[in-house]
């Protein structure tokens, strides 16, 4: 099959892989795929991940690959305390949360890094839909607590305060109640200790 047949389905797709291509041409060789990156049709992601050379994935587009390219995940962190006007900050890289090992993937789409999780710790985010590409992003309260169990450094109100933390934001739309009870989900007193000082620096 030539790519020009297949290349809407798999523009449509975002990113996609070789058993993506295979699920449109069940008799699909493997150099072949090889034969369409050296003719610049598409671009490599990351190993195993590819694009339509057209492929642009502009704002929340970028969350969208960071869910596909390492499964599963969920955007967290900077990126998603940036999402929500919690930090002042655009963030260089995407952020996300996985229960596999740590990583880091430098593409010509950006870096996208990934901090891991218990397995019991993946919770907490939503399904944000995205002009038919969706993505999974932290709540507030989640994104929140994940930063701050993920950084142990955090021991005073001036670390706290080094992060221009926007307080009215972050009070304006926190959930309390829903604060606690992931809170309570992690049932670490280290995170317990963390969150009194960041509930004790936004009330200040």
């Amino acid at each position: 099959m030539k790519y020009i047949d297949i290349q809407n389905n798999l523009r449509n797709l975002g990113v996609f892989t070789l058993n993506d291509i295979r699920m449109l041409d069940t008799e699909f060789r493997e150099p072949t795929l090889n034969d369409w990156l050296n003719s610049g049709w598409i671009k490599r992601v990351r190993r195993f991940w590819y694009a339509d050379s057209s492929f642009n994935p502009e704002g929340n587009g970028y969350f969208f690959i960071a869910n596909k390219i390492y499964s599963p995940s969920y955007i967290s962190l900077e990126s998603a305390l940036s999402h929500y006007g919690f930090i002042p900050e655009t963030t260089l890289q995407i952020t996300s949360v996985s229960t596999r090992k740590t990583n880091l993937f430098d593409t010509q789409y950006g870096v996208f890094s990934y901090q891991s999780i218990k397995n019991g710790f993946f919770f907490g985010y939503e399904v944000i839909e995205n002009n038919d590409r969706p993505f999974t992003l932290a709540t507030p309260e989640k994104a929140i607590l994940d930063y701050l169990y993920l950084h142990s450094e955090i021991t005073d109100i001036e670390d706290l305060e080094g992060l221009r933390f926007n307080e009215e934001i972050i009070n304006s739309t926190i959930d309390k109640e829903k604060f606690n009870t992931y809170l309570s989900q992690f049932d670490n007193l280290e995170l317990n200790n963390r969150s009194k000082l960041l509930l004790k620096y936004l009330n200040a």
